[in-house]
């Protein structure tokens, strides 16, 4: 049987496809986001698509790598690296991982596509940087004490094109340290929304009673809150005490806390909360890290569960000059990944000193490298925060997740 190409029959199928609104979404969605965005500018029709909230919640949000800031560079112009998910082991130019941002923009946070960035000391923004749009946030209701204002991202694309701004601020206006010693002074929570465009108060004031919540010297966690399943979570890692504030009923709580971890103070046992596809996990181990343990919340919020027990003395192994003597911490536990076949998550680590970031599988141990980074050599020239301060074995970390999101 011959058949006989027939230049008109392809244009009336490309024309089926771009008059038919149900077929052309089901074939946009299977697209790289790379790809829709150019094809925004095909037509004035195949925009409207690409740009619908609907269309945008049909996406399945895929974690492309993590953005992490760059050892040297200076607080008001930061730098950063896009760490990838996607192809482990095939780049090794740290100058192909650059990852730019607008002038002088800092990375707060990360939620689903957006990140809250801060310019300066009070200057925030919403950046998608997908599109490379970006907004900025009007000022709070209280800007007397802006420096101490902590700001969270809370966006959930398959329940809302919205995003909500959630910032945790002293109660009383104008309000100096030295004024209360002891440090338990009330907080107030307001929220920002991205559809109304406004602030609004949010409860009555409040008092972490009991709680390094309220302590200084950098264990202030109002501004590490974790977003997952339509609340933000709190860590305090002086005592491991844990807050939860639920989006839809602005209503507070407080998390269990998990039997096998200290309930007195003790710096050398470390707890840090991290989100993956709707799973929050708590990791804790202790100075210098031998063994991890990886927890996760029941849904119903009545305990923990141990989900991952990571032995790392094979990395101890084959990169002894990582371990030394606590509190001297050379790595960095970065992110955990949360497969749909769980014999495939891993957890994703930054070795300092030898300037790779590896990949952990969580179930079986194997490790891989994912790419290398700027190494960091010996005590003269380690950075600072490094050297003093413990909680550098969780180091700032932000989702790369691609979107089409508005902001």
């Amino acid at each position: 049987m011959n058949f006989t190409y027939n230049p008109a029959d392809e244009s009336r199928s490309a024309e089926t496809i771009a008059n038919s609104h149900d077929l052309l979404i089901e074939i946009l969605v299977r697209l790289p986001l790379k790809s829709l965005v150019r094809f925004k500018s095909v037509s004035e029709g195949w925009n409207s698509v690409i740009s619908d909230p609907y269309f945008s919640r049909r996406l399945f949000p895929h974690i492309s790598g993590l953005i992490i800031e760059k050892l040297y560079t200076l607080d008001d112009n930061p730098q950063y690296q896009l760490i990838p998910l996607t192809s482990p082991g095939k780049l090794t130019d740290n100058a192909s991982l650059n990852f730019s941002l607008p002038k002088g923009f800092k990375i707060v946070q990360s939620c689903h596509g957006l990140l809250l960035c801060r310019k300066g000391d009070s200057s925030y923004y919403i950046y998608n940087p997908t599109t490379k749009q970006f907004v900025s946030l009007p000022p709070n209701l209280d800007t007397r004490n802006s420096k101490t204002n902590y700001l969270n991202l809370a966006f959930d694309p398959t329940k809302s094109p919205h995003y909500k701004v959630v910032c945790v601020r002293f109660a009383d206006q104008g309000l100096n340290f030295s004024d209360k010693p002891g440090w338990n002074l009330k907080k107030q929570i307001e929220i920002y929304s991205s559809q109304t465009r406004s602030w609004r108060l949010s409860g009555n004031a409040f008092t972490v009673s009991g709680s390094a919540f309220t302590v200084p010297l950098g264990y202030t966690t109002f501004r590490e809150g974790v977003f997952c399943n339509g609340a933000i979570h709190w860590i305090n890692h002086v005592d491991h005490s844990m807050l939860y504030f639920h989006m839809d009923d602005e209503k507070l709580g407080q998390l269990p806390l998990p039997n096998n971890i200290p309930s007195k103070l003790e710096l050398r046992y470390m707890t840090y909360l991290m989100e993956c596809r709707g799973h929050l996990h708590l990791i804790g181990t202790c100075l210098p890290p031998t063994e991890l343990r990886v927890q996760e919340i029941e849904s119903d919020y009545s305990g923990w569960i141990v989900k991952y027990h990571v032995d790392l003395r094979p990395l101890t192994v084959a990169f002894p000059e990582t371990w030394p003597t606590w509190p001297l911490c050379y790595l960095s536990f970065l992110f955990i990944v949360r497969e749909a076949n769980d014999e495939d998550s891993y957890m994703v680590l930054h070795l300092h000193s030898q300037g790779k970031v590896i990949r952990l599988n969580l179930k079986d141990g194997h490790f891989n490298k994912i790419c290398d980074l700027d190494p960091v050599g010996n005590d003269q020239d380690f950075p600072r925060p490094f050297l003093s301060n413990p909680l550098s074995l969780f180091s700032p970390h932000h989702q790369f997740i691609q979107t089409l999101s508005s902001v």
